[in-house]
């Protein structure tokens, strides 16, 4: 017969070996992430990523434009997210550090497919672009109002009634009536009776006819849209497999950079991020603490860093590893007259300094 003694130790060897086993139960994903979602499988990792130089991605062509000063970088901030988590790296990113932990769920939403993610990403920058390239307008020409032209398609989900139409294509028309905006073209397809055929009408004189259902819009067709706009100028962005809509303000100062023989970062390197509209307001972003962490690096050539006015709260949380200098701004023209008071050696007034 066991002793009392014996007894406790076998119930303690039986609540260790159960306690072992439910965490690497856990560990395994084998607990539903709507039941526990602290546990690695239901996690991401957020790094601080790669920051590709926005002024040699950005080609603005046209009759009134100028080349790059050849001393200056415009530093795109990005983040990486990495899946494979194990509890070491899990636990590893909980300390302190540049990285963090989330759910699943923010960067892959139940029920989206990864192609329909990667297509929501592409769109996201694609739209970015669209919009820095109409605010660049506005600021250069004096605010004047671009004129619409149609809906362009940027980005195709896997269900997409309009595959026949490549990214890039511009629809003008349904059922042969002349469309000039996303707003015009969801307005009219809404007010379709259910189950009617239409037929969507693209430049170049291409059509193809789908059946609408009731209180579709363009999302519900399996495409993300922007409007398409006439510019005195073209542009092209070669950013490799970057995506996300964070980089719309450095892709506005790329844009007036290239249409004015102004010299905006005449010797410097600035990074930054911030979403753009195409008025040329800045909107907020994520990833603030892996971004400013990369800026603020001992081995980054960054001056000086652009962040949203809505972010700055987060600098409280961040971490860097020399000084950096931090430039708050609320729309496109802060950012550029920022730039123009560093280029002609000063500081900004709304500039914060970082320190290790």
């Amino acid at each position: 017969m066991p002793t009392a003694d014996t007894s406790v130790v076998w119930r303690r060897l039986w609540l260790f070996a159960a306690l072992f086993g439910l965490i690497g139960f856990t560990a395994a994903g084998g607990l539903p992430c709507g039941l526990l979602t602290a546990q690695p499988a239901c996690s991401v990792i957020v790094s601080p990523g790669p920051t590709p130089d926005v002024l040699s991605a950005v080609t603005v062509t046209g009759d009134n434009t100028f080349p790059l000063a050849t001393d200056s970088s415009l530093l795109m901030a990005t983040i990486s997210v990495n899946e494979r988590v194990t509890w070491r790296s899990y636990v590893a990113a909980r300390r302190q550090g540049p990285d963090d932990v989330t759910p699943r769920t923010t960067v892959f939403p139940p029920g989206e497919s990864r192609a329909d993610t990667q297509a929501r990403n592409v769109a996201a920058m694609r739209l970015s672009q669209r919009a820095a390239e109409q605010a660049a307008y506005r600021h250069v020409f004096g605010g004047s109002e671009p004129v619409g032209v149609g809906v362009e398609i940027l980005a195709h989900t896997q269900a997409s009634q309009l595959g026949a139409f490549a990214p890039g294509t511009i629809i003008n028309r349904l059922n042969g009536v002349p469309v000039t905006s996303v707003a015009m073209l969801t307005d009219r397809l809404n007010r379709l009776s259910p189950d009617t055929a239409v037929q969507i009408g693209v430049t170049g004189g291409r059509s193809i006819t789908i059946t609408v259902a009731d209180g579709d819009t363009l999302g519900a067709l399996g495409v993300y849209v922007a409007d398409a706009v006439a510019l005195p100028f073209d542009v092209t962005v070669d950013t490799g497999v970057v995506g996300g809509p964070s980089a719309g303000l450095l892709f506005g100062i790329a844009i007036v950079e290239q249409l004015t023989d102004a010299r905006l970062i005449p010797g410097l390197a600035v990074s930054g991020t911030g979403t753009l509209d195409a008025t040329g307001q800045v909107g907020a972003v994520g990833g603030v603490k892996q971004k400013l962490f990369q800026a603020g690096a001992l081995d980054s050539p960054v001056d000086v860093f652009l962040l949203p006015v809505q972010n700055v709260h987060e600098l409280a949380r961040v971490q860097v590893e020399r000084d950096l200098l931090v430039v708050p701004v609320a729309s496109l023209a802060d950012a550029l007259q920022a730039l123009k008071v560093l280029s002609q050696g000063g500081t900004p007034d709304s500039a914060v300094m970082l320190r290790p």
